[in-house]
């Protein structure tokens, strides 16, 4: 009879053993589970809020395309206006652009396939029409707007 009560015992003991096993493993699971959830919930929370942020930058940088894009515009058609004023032919207000831009006569002139005497000489009759005198004048004189 003690034999049996003791090998009972031990079958008690190992039971006991595995349920504890069981619950020890129910908790890590359980834990684990919620670290897992609480970091999803946690990057949910993040990643809307970067995607708030990206949409406020890609609706400001839309903006200032389209503000940019009306300004660009507008300059252009203050330099036209300008060209118009000074009665230039329409390879003059060609050269004319071209000399803001910054480009050599060399540049233009390969550019049109001219020589470059001819672009210097198309270069002077806008200087003497717009009483200005010279490339800098000129691009001051635009700039100048700008500021």
């Amino acid at each position: 009879d003690l034999y049996i009560n003791i090998s009972r015992l031990n079958t008690l003991s190992e039971i006991f053993e595995l349920q504890l096993l069981e619950l020890g493993i129910f908790v890590l699971g359980a834990t684990s589970f919620w670290l897992l959830w609480t970091t999803k919930i946690r990057e949910t929370k993040n990643y809307k809020m970067y995607e708030d942020k990206i949409q406020a930058v890609e609706s400001d940088r839309d903006l200032w395309k389209e503000k940019s894009t009306k300004f660009n515009q507008e300059f252009q058609n203050y330099i036209e206006s300008h060209f118009l004023k000074w009665n230039l032919t329409e390879t003059e207000k060609d050269i004319g652009i071209y000399l803001l831009k910054g480009l050599s006569f060399k540049e233009i002139a390969d550019l049109r396939d001219v020589s470059e005497k001819t672009i210097r000489n198309q270069a002077l009759n806008i200087y003497g029409k717009s009483g200005l005198h010279g490339r800098h004048e000129l691009a001051a004189y635009f700039l100048e707007e700008l500021l």
